[in-house]
């Protein structure tokens, strides 16, 4: 068994019901069975949850920066904004990422790491992948308005593929990962693109859907 100080445990809450905090401490339980230190965020105050996020994420953050050299994710952690931001800040502070239920170094598939940057802070900034490619097709028909005929607009669903082309341009220069990755999270806006526009037609083809 590796020595670690102590490990954190990240992983998903919000959203999840109790918090997710069976998963949390089966996994701290499991852990501290074979002999580590577990600091539980699941266990912090109590487990009081009355709080706001921010005041959660503080002290998560402190407890990986002052007691941790090692960090353990849960199933679903790529999906979650505050375990977002607690790897990114161990991976700062080198320390390794670990499989919460095998103990082995974690390493996320290209498909994972699409998930984790299209639903992750580059949902939150950028927004719906429809409203960011409407504004940006907006953009390109105004600079190729003199090359369309006069009905042809680009449309939001065209802005994923021409960026998909981007990246495999550059792939073809220099294979990289970055490259794979951000092509499978261009699919994954294109479809999430798709599926608005779909629900759009439904709504307005049955006026009473929803009522």
């Amino acid at each position: 068994m590796k020595e670690y100080k102590c490990i954190y445990l990240s992983g998903p809450m919000t959203g999840i019901k109790d918090y997710n905090f069976p998963a949390f401490n089966n996994a701290a339980d499991h852990l501290r069975h074979q002999g580590y230190k577990v600091l539980n965020p699941a266990e912090n105050d109590g487990g009081d949850t009355s709080q706001s996020w921010e005041y959660y994420l503080k002290k998560d953050l402190v407890q990986i920066i002052e007691q941790c050299d090692a960090v353990a994710v849960l199933d679903g952690w790529h999906s979650s904004k505050g375990a977002n931001l607690e790897v990114h800040v161990a991976k700062a502070l080198g320390y390794p990422i670990l499989n919460a239920y095998t103990m082995e170094r974690y390493r996320e598939t290209i498909l994972q790491e699409a998930q984790r940057l299209v639903h992750g802070d580059r949902g939150d900034d950028y927004g719906h992948p429809y409203w960011d490619f409407r504004r940006t097709a907006k953009i390109i028909t105004g600079i190729l308005m003199d090359k369309l005929r006069g009905d042809v607009e680009v449309e939001p669903r065209d802005v994923p593929l021409i960026m998909n082309g981007v990246k495999m341009s550059r792939e073809v220069n220099k294979p990289k990962r970055d490259n794979r990755a951000d092509g499978c999270g261009y699919w994954e806006t294109l479809d999430m693109v798709d599926r608005l526009e779909e629900a759009d037609r439904y709504r307005r083809e049955r006026p009473d859907y929803g009522a």
